[in-house]
């Protein structure tokens, strides 16, 4: 359901997705955002900060392909996917 929502919010975009693009919801505490915040800059990762108050809630990480693809899964491969 989370991965469907999410898939849902990049559908709404005003930019338009490509349609091959895949939605992923994944599960991580906050040390752990923090933590694949810094390899995706690390990285040059495209990706945007979900705050409140001055508090990481939640990674939005831009469509990538091929290099950048695989550099996304290293800095995401600890965290367990949403089911």
């Amino acid at each position: 359901m989370s991965a469907m929502l999410v898939h849902a919010a990049g559908e709404s975009s005003r930019g338009g997705l490509p349609p091959e693009t895949r939605a992923v919801a994944l599960s991580a505490e906050d040390w752990q955002l923090t933590f694949v915040a810094q390899k995706l800059e690390i990285a040059k990762i495209a990706y945007h900060r979900i705050e409140e108050d001055g508090e990481l809630l939640a990674i939005g990480i831009v469509p990538a392909r091929g290099s950048a693809l695989k550099k996304i899964k290293k800095a995401t491969s600890s965290l367990p996917l949403i089911r």
